[in-house]
């Protein structure tokens, strides 16, 4: 991260690191953009392959950022709340057409992005960013 600030990017933010355990993915920020800031976030992993959630990460972090340009953490607790909302909601409809027990099919686990309008406007913040230094 300290590369790409030397480089004149304000804000890095790194996602599904496998940094953490085998449940557990880390996502690390860091902001120059005003104050200095590093957070860090746990996120569970999803026992499922999505495509389409590195497009999802960026485009809602982009919009969170706008809003709240001083607040890295709020703007990545923001966009991780939201995208793990997306994939639960994802995986509970690909889960029901795939039929129980049996694994979802890449054309079964389509993001449901319509379906979640309302997560990705308002998030319910459920994942907490960790400021790791300032």
């Amino acid at each position: 991260m300290k590369i790409l600030h030397d480089r004149g990017t304000k804000t890095v933010v790194l996602t599904s690191s496998e940094l953490g355990d085998n449940k557990t993915l880390i996502a690390l920020g860091s902001s120059v953009n005003g104050t200095n800031r590093c957070i860090r976030m746990e996120i569970p992993k999803v026992d499922a392959t999505f495509t389409g959630t590195g497009d999802l990460f960026a485009s809602v972090l982009l919009v969170w950022l706008y809003r709240h340009p001083d607040d890295l953490a709020l703007a990545c607790e923001a966009t991780v709340s939201t995208v793990q909302a997306v994939l639960g909601r994802t995986l509970v409809h690909a889960q029901g057409l795939a039929g129980e027990g049996n694994k979802p099919t890449a054309g079964q686990i389509e993001l449901r992005l319509v379906q979640s309008l309302d997560d990705i406007r308002n998030p319910k913040i459920t994942f907490k960013a960790q400021v790791v230094s300032n």
